[in-house]
């Protein structure tokens, strides 16, 4: 059988499963499931940029009880953000932009977020410059950034590549793909064992 038809009879293989799942789960359990999702989403988001929250600290926001310490505070009210603005799309997910990836998703998430930050959290510092740069709530960036320890590649150094076309990766490089629109099917192929490790264990298709 071809790999994209194998792939489609998968991906409604995956939906099926999780649906039924689901329709076993009583409603109070799916909420309670949800919620926990939720914060482990936020703990581990907050850890990937360099801001940590601990779990008591984010149930205590969702409780409205404070730090008195402003730097954890700021930190608090970033989790809580977090966390509604998950709730709001969990919630109204069939009013939203579609698809998820899409730049009017991204914006309208990314507004919401801000929306809740304090004052403090919408300023960037550049480590090398010293520039403060404020962040503008629903705006992409418009220059590089880092994000704790990830640098994103610059825009200029990415190249597209058409339907049907072979490139070769060194083993054990980091590297990532995406398209602009539509589905899309890579196939890899190596001489000898090999194994693909991703760093977002969430993106993994496999799990």
């Amino acid at each position: 059988m071809p790999a994209e038809s194998t792939a489609v009879l998968e991906n409604l293989a995956f939906d099926s499963a999780a649906s039924e799942l689901s329709a076993q789960l009583h409603p109070l359990v799916r909420l309670s499931v949800a919620e926990i999702v939720r914060s482990m989403n936020c703990d581990y988001s907050n850890l990937i940029e360099g801001h940590n929250t601990h779990p008591r600290d984010i149930d205590r926001a969702l409780a409205a009880d404070y730090s008195s310490d402003p730097r954890r505070r700021d930190l608090q009210l970033e989790a809580r953000a977090h966390i509604e603005v998950q709730q709001m799309i969990d919630e109204r997910v069939s009013e939203l932009p579609r698809p998820p990836a899409s730049r009017a998703f991204i914006e309208w998430t990314h507004r919401e977020f801000c929306a809740r930050l304090p004052e403090s959290l919408l300023v960037v510092d550049n480590p090398d410059t010293r520039e403060r740069i404020p962040v503008v709530p629903g705006r992409l960036r418009a220059r590089t950034v880092a994000v704790g320890r990830h640098v994103a590649p610059v825009a200029e150094d990415l190249r597209a590549y058409p339907p049907g076309s072979v490139i070769f990766v060194p083993g054990g490089s980091a590297h990532f793909h995406a398209a602009l629109r539509g589905e899309w099917v890579v196939q890899i192929n190596s001489r000898g064992p090999s194994s693909v490790t991703y760093v977002q264990a969430a993106d993994d298709p496999r799990l």
